[in-house]
């Protein structure tokens, strides 16, 4: 009697509570079949590939049973995302106009079946009449599954490799510090209780919780309390003392350690399912549940090192104790939530993290010499840019001056302007005005030419590709293999690697190329062009360097339990340690000339 929703499917398939009260299936064409009651039977029968969507589900449902074997997984799922469709079994059938639609009113049936009736005494929704009507939903799927399967290009050779290791790792997991999660969950819940009565003595009552928005919106006048508009009101010069107390108060307990801490708790001692493959239409991974990939940046004016991190959740001291020593406590567990993550028992973490990729990439792609000579005689782009910008010798290039070089590095590299300069400074901390912000902005581009260059060239090569169907067309000079092709209902972009990336039902909108898009569950309308497409580029080139090296890992013998944007976490017997990094570095084929690098650090808990 557990949450899937909560505890994920992994531990949910383990509860005793959870059991398969009707399995469908169908060979090949052959009429859909269900069965409820010869289970061990069917899994005794089953040593062939397997089709399913979300085949991380059927996987790890059917694995309970010891008597279940599969050749390989297969995952119309994946399949769908890889061609920027969406991942729902429903999304993906309508947006491919099948014929066969999945059953809304069977899954609601499904829903209502799945959780008991009463609770003690335990009663089930099982009445024949609504078990018959499930059978039909079920068989449905897997017709709706089926067909599916027919129309989807199928994932090349190596990524049904990077998928198959994919299930591993989400399987597999990471270790959390148990009591460090329930004693940090506990001294949060306090904090946001301690945080909502301040909140409610200094409105007066209007404002009764932090998370309050509307209330909080009415009372401090401002149109928006979201993140950016509190970080931008606080910045102001003036503002009424209680209205700033307030908006202090909000975005202290607007920090993400008691949702982080909740799904931690709920997912003890093993975190796993935490990785959706092809989770963004580059093919990067998303992240679910705890969502690694968005955990925030230590805030380094507090001074926390991962000593000082593993000492704090060692020890787990009073709350007075950690605002005394380091601040604020929701802010400290918020630093701290990367340590939450332990390597076990007689094991250590090793992480390895690709050193600027997407600039090392985007001037590999690009051709952009004098950037990748830098990079190749182990300069420092962020110091090299600043030069550039300031028309300054590098080694009069002090911190303020390079620190403006890395957020340039960082937003002008996609054709970002004067407003995205200013926006990626803010979020950065970095304040220019329009004024200052434009003269740094030219400077990146004239010195960065053919990075420039290549946003009109993707622009113009997809822009061709689309209004000349079947005909494949190129940036430039053949940049890297890069090419576009338009076949049926898609815009495909071919990466270095082999790997495509995909543009479903692309139109030529003017100048530039608009396709439909799947965001969460959202399927729309949108228009891309040059920078956006090289931003697609160079974050799928790097994403497949990363997942290049997660295969090389696994195939020696070496356990992945995390990745996170360009970095790969491993767990390995200390023995193994200087093993990691090389596996890593090592460059594939398809990749000659691109001069990366990466960085390592070992430790019992996972960092930053």
């Amino acid at each position: 009697l557990v949450d899937l929703t909560r505890v994920g499917v992994h531990a949910y398939a383990e509860d005793p509570s959870t059991e398969i009260i009707c399995l469908a299936y169908a060979l090949d064409d052959d009429p859909v079949r269900v069965i409820d009651r010869e289970f061990d039977r069917f899994l005794l029968d089953v040593d062939c590939e397997l089709w399913a969507h979300n085949a991380q589900f059927e996987r790890t449902i059917l694995s309970r049973y010891e008597t279940f074997r599969c050749r390989e997984w297969r995952c119309t799922q994946a399949m769908s995302l890889a061609m920027g469709l969406p991942g729902s079994l429903k999304g993906a059938a309508a947006a491919l106009g099948l014929d066969m639609q999945k059953d809304d009113v069977g899954h609601r049936l499904m829903l209502q079946m799945s959780k008991p009736r009463s609770v003690n005494p335990t009663v089930w929704w099982d009445d024949p009449e609504k078990m018959s009507n499930l059978k039909k939903y079920c068989a449905q799927d897997v017709r709706v599954t089926r067909e599916l399967a027919k129309r989807l290009r199928p994932l090349s050779r190596s990524e049904q490799r990077m998928f198959n290791i994919d299930l591993l790792i989400n399987e597999r997991g990471v270790e959390l510090d148990t009591q460090a999660v329930f004693w940090a969950k506990d001294l949060a819940l306090k904090e946001t209780e301690k945080l909502n009565q301040e909140m409610a003595d200094v409105t007066d009552g209007h404002v009764s919780s932090c998370s309050t928005n509307k209330a909080l919106s009415e009372w401090t006048g401002l149109p928006s309390v979201a993140k950016g508009a509190v970080s931008e009101a606080l910045s102001r010069a003036y503002l009424p003392p209680k209205v700033r107390e307030a908006l202090e108060l909000r975005q202290e307990a607007a920090k993400s350690s008691v949702a982080k801490l909740a799904q931690m708790a709920s997912r003890v001692p093993r975190a796993r399912g935490l990785f959706q493959y092809h989770g963004a239409a580059t093919g990067r991974w998303a992240g679910r549940a705890i969502q690694p990939h968005n955990m925030p940046r230590p805030d380094s004016s507090r001074g926390l090192k991962p000593s000082d991190v593993d000492g704090l959740l060692t020890r787990r001291p009073s709350r007075d104790a950690i605002e005394l020593t380091w601040g604020q406590p929701l802010s400290v567990i918020s630093d701290c939530l990367r340590g939450f993550f332990v390597a076990k028992k007689g094991t250590v973490f090793v992480g390895a993290d690709f050193s600027q990729i997407e600039a090392r990439v985007l001037a590999w792609i690009a051709g952009e010499d004098r950037v990748l000579k830098l990079y190749r005689d182990g300069g420092d782009a962020y110091r090299d840019t600043a030069s550039q910008i300031f028309r300054i010798p590098v080694e009069n290039v002090n911190d303020d001056q390079r620190f403006i070089g890395k957020v340039a590095v960082l937003s002008l590299g996609y054709g970002g302007g004067v407003n995205a300069f200013v926006s990626m400074g803010h979020n950065y901390g970095l304040v220019l005005t329009e004024d200052e912000a434009r003269p740094i902005v030219q400077g990146y581009r004239k010195t960065h030419p053919r990075i420039v260059g290549l946003w009109n060239e993707m622009e113009d090569a997809a822009v061709d590709a689309v209004r000349h169907s079947g005909c494949v067309r190129h940036p430039g000079p053949a940049k890297k293999g890069v090419r576009f092709v338009v076949n049926g209902s898609f815009l495909w972009m071919q990466l270095p690697s082999g790997r495509c990336i995909c543009y479903p039902n692309p139109r030529v909108e003017g100048k530039t190329v608009s396709y439909n898009k799947t965001l969460g569950k959202a399927w729309f309308r949108t228009e891309t062009w040059g920078g956006c497409l090289t931003e697609n580029l160079v974050q799928a080139v790097a994403r497949d360097l990363l997942a290049d090296a997660i295969v090389r890992l696994e195939e020696a013998n070496i356990p992945v339990v995390l990745h996170v944007h360009d970095e790969v976490v491993a767990e390995v017997i200390p023995e193994a340690v200087d093993r990691v990094l090389p596996i890593v570095k090592e460059l594939p084929s398809w990749a000659a000339g691109l001069p990366i690098d990466a960085k390592v650090w070992t430790g019992p808990r996972y960092r930053k």
